[in-house]
């Protein structure tokens, strides 16, 4: 109890304990569907990819999400779909996602890319009462039962890609309301979080390349979010790098592609804000498959 006290405590010292965030994820240069959906207008195979994140190890009721992604491509269109299903639960709160998206691709002939994209949203949410464990059993604040509620949302995104380097803003939820109330008090908004997001790919050596990006995003109801990463890419197969998100993580990353097809992720969060005094730190996985293509004996694989 103690340290779910703690945990609630430092939530509402950063200003998120009243207003609903998306998920944090550490790898999120691999992860753009879930920021901007215009980003994956880049993509020119088949693409599953899944996260599993467990934050802050030792601190009761922390944060553990779960996150699938689908991108389909259809090339002869220029047009890219593309599918997400998310479950988040923090303590006695659990919200999820489920989201669709359509990209359209412009290509121009030095290479630019502009990418548009629109995105549907349905939000789940869940509040469990009698997980609670009230100091005082009359707490007016504590609902008697679950309350759970369904509400949909729409967003959008454009940005600008090329081989070497990409850019796009997005507000992945237009519609600002309750997602779901219980007891007297509990209320919990969803605010509109705009995302801006960047990333290079520079070429070192015939083997090695350097891949710096940047992930920034504003919430009203909370401090502003940055998180800077950098990355070098081996021999097309092997990565590893580090990132910093601000008052809040340092992270170690590997990746490997095992083959064309198969790539594995692992990052790890060192805390660096107060909650290191109780957490152990945060842990999260990343596996993608991609159904790439084989041409004149070039795999088609993009790094970004």
């Amino acid at each position: 109890m103690k340290k779910l006290f703690v945990f609630l405590l430092a939530l509402a010292a950063s200003g998120i304990a009243g207003a609903q965030q998306s998920p944090q994820f550490s790898q999120f240069t691999f992860n753009k569907l879930n920021f901007n959906p215009a980003l994956v207008g880049a993509y020119e195979a088949l693409t599953i990819s899944g996260f599993y994140r467990h934050q802050w190890f030792g601190v009761e009721g922390a944060p553990r999400t779960g996150l699938l992604n689908v991108v389909a491509p259809l090339t002869r269109h220029n047009t890219i779909l593309g599918m997400s299903l998310s479950y988040d639960q923090i303590g006695m709160t659990q919200t999820g996602t489920a989201t669709a998206s359509y990209t359209y691709r412009v290509q121009f002939r030095n290479g630019v890319q502009v990418l548009g994209g629109l995105l549907g949203v349905l939000e789940y949410g869940r509040v469990n009462w009698p997980m609670a464990d009230p100091m005082d059993a009359n707490d007016a604040m504590i609902g008697g039962q679950a309350g759970t509620a369904w509400k949909p949302n729409f967003g959008a995104g454009i940005a600008l890609n090329t081989t070497s380097w990409y850019l796009g803003i997005s507000v992945p939820r237009f519609m600002k309301y309750h997602l779901f109330r219980g007891g007297d008090h509990m209320d919990v908004e969803d605010y509109r979080e705009w995302y801006v997001m960047g990333g290079l790919d520079l070429r070192l050596s015939p083997t090695i390349r350097f891949r710096p990006g940047t992930l920034l995003s504003y919430n009203p109801s909370a401090p502003l979010d940055l998180a800077l990463d950098a990355s070098l890419l081996f021999y097309s197969q092997f990565i590893v790098g580090a990132s910093y998100r601000l008052d809040d993580a340092l992270t170690g990353f590997v990746q490997y592609r095992m083959s064309p097809q198969w790539k594995m992720g692992i990052a790890y969060d060192f805390t660096v804000s107060r909650l290191n005094r109780y957490s152990d730190g945060t842990a999260e996985i990343m596996l993608e498959y991609s159904l790439v293509k084989m041409q004149d004996g070039t795999r088609h694989i993009r790094f970004f």
